[in-house]
């Protein structure tokens, strides 16, 4: 049974199988790489995944 959502919620945790880890992690690294910027975290690496998604129409 699937719990109600509220609508105006902006953020939601979500957890990843092990492989989408490995997978997140090989692009964090690329990532790091193009930007130079060593702190750069998972959840950027998400928000570019997002980023590059919605730039190619598929949103």
């Amino acid at each position: 049974m699937v719990a109600n959502r509220k609508e105006d919620v902006s953020r939601r945790n979500i957890t990843l199988h092990p492989e989408t880890y490995a997978k997140l992690d090989t692009f964090l690294l690329e990532l790091i790489q193009k930007t130079k910027d060593p702190k750069t975290s998972r959840n950027d690496a998400i928000e570019a995944l997002l980023e590059e998604h919605t730039k190619r129409g598929k949103a």
